[in-house]
């Protein structure tokens, strides 16, 4: 029979490859995003360039420029619509499997039957929609969208003053698309992060509150990327354990529940921190049928 940390260490292990398959979808989109800019940038250069070459005075007749600018910005919009409904459907799904597994993980721990009903969707999003940086999810994939945006328009710009090939114009909004790929790919990870530990969180809230008495512990990845900064030092928050109702203790003033939860983006952006629990007593009935039920079982008999 699995341990309640083997359960934990699954529900990890499922979330990350959750979380590989996100990110596969996010370079999908950002591929076509860049081969949709690239054909219409050829477009022109097939009719306008003289000698292999493009440049901004011959964009400028006719308002070319302009119209170029309002395709690319077309098409960054499409892009962030995508992602935005792509990914706040996959963090609810996250938070509540996240919820679900460790409900499932305590229940067959303590052999306790708990209250435990399915989260709600406002609960969800109240989560998702948690500021970073003053932020919500929506306001800083809008924000990306529009510096984006500003970016391919600059880099067009300096292309086109140098009379730049269509080679040379292609690799450098090449560059500003990849860059903003990397910032969507640190926002699906930090996301992600904070949402499956919050479910994780509430399933153990829920069980506290029913007499089931837990305690939580931060843990590092224990790597060389763990952040030791003034601001931010992880590494010291390394096996840091505190009752499970408590938030943990970041220093400077600043309190957490989970890691991702800080509110401060020192903290939060990027972190691979993670909590495990530990069930110190039980204080209610305890059912013995509970001890070999598999997650299905569980869900299908329990999660009403």
């Amino acid at each position: 029979m699995e341990s309640f940390q083997d359960k934990q260490a699954a529900l990890a292990k499922t979330n990350a490859n959750r979380l590989s398959r996100q990110q596969t979808a996010i370079k999908k989109q950002y591929e076509e995003m860049l081969q949709g800019i690239l054909q219409d940038v050829s477009g022109y250069y097939t009719k306008l360039e003289q000698g292999g070459k493009l440049t901004l005075e011959e964009m400028a007749k006719y308002k070319r420029m302009d119209a170029l600018v309002k395709q690319i910005e077309s098409q960054s919009r499409q892009l962030t619509k995508q992602r935005q409904n792509a990914l706040v459907a996959y963090l609810k799904e996250s938070m509540k499997y996240s919820y679900e597994y460790m409900a499932y993980g305590i229940e067959t721990e303590t052999l306790a039957r708990l209250g435990f009903s399915q989260i709600k969707g406002e609960q969800i999003l109240a989560s998702i929609n948690n500021p970073i940086r003053g932020l919500t999810l929506n306001e800083t994939l809008e924000k990306n969208r529009k510096e984006v945006v500003y970016q391919l328009r600059t880099r067009l710009t300096q292309q086109l003053v140098k009379g730049s090939s269509y080679r040379t114009m292609a690799t450098a909004l090449k560059d500003v698309v990849e860059n903003d790929y990397r910032k969507a790919i640190t926002i699906a990870r930090t996301e992600t992060h904070r949402v499956t530990e919050a479910g994780k969180q509430e399933a153990v809230t829920r069980a506290t509150n029913q007499g089931i008495v837990m305690k939580k512990k931060w843990n590092t990845s224990r790597d060389s990327r763990v952040r030791k900064t003034t601001k931010s030092n992880h590494v010291a928050l390394d096996g840091q354990t505190v009752s499970s109702d408590q938030p943990f203790n970041l220093g400077k003033g600043i309190t957490a529940m989970t890691p991702g939860q800080s509110g401060k983006a020192e903290h939060d952006i990027n972190c691979r921190c993670f909590v495990t629990y530990s069930v110190e007593r039980v204080e209610k009935k305890t059912h013995q049928e509970l001890a070999d039920m598999t997650f299905e079982q569980w869900k299908k008999d329990r999660l009403k």
